[in-house]
């Protein structure tokens, strides 16, 4: 299957790890998870621009969950790039480290994002429980 440019998009697609796995999804299985990889980016960064509105800028000036939010977009900008670099770096090698570098990075996130919403959970917790303690009743 090539495109207008020549470029065989099959090839494009393939991960550039250098591990010999045992099977082989179809050439649509693998358009089809691409795709899914792609619109899943885009909503990500949909979603973190409605973050930074709110939540970012809050979390900051209240100076709470501040290494946990700045490890994320850390994770997010370093996606983003190693996004890019994996088709648009000139050489074999480069993409190859770009595309490692972005399975490490995706992997992170996973992390990162548990650890910050865990670490958003006590804090609001212990200021409910602190405004109980002040006020002596629900808030």
């Amino acid at each position: 299957m090539k495109g207008d440019s020549g470029v065989n998009l099959q090839q494009m697609l393939e991960m550039r790890m250098d591990i010999e796995m045992p099977w082989r999804p179809s050439g649509d299985t693998r358009l089809l998870c691409a795709m899914t990889h792609t619109l899943s980016a885009f909503l990500m960064m949909l979603a973190v621009g409605a973050l930074a509105i709110v939540h970012m800028r809050l979390g900051w000036r209240r100076k709470i969950n501040r290494i946990s939010g700045v490890t994320l977009l850390i994770l997010l900008l370093m996606l983003l790039l190693t996004s890019l670099g994996i088709f648009y770096f000139g050489s074999e090698e480069a993409s190859r480290i770009s595309s490692q570098l972005h399975a490490l990075a995706g992997i992170m996130l996973i992390t990162v994002v548990v650890w910050h919403i865990e670490k958003g959970r006590r804090i609001r917790l212990k200021l409910l429980s602190a405004d109980r303690n002040k006020y002596g009743r629900d808030v």
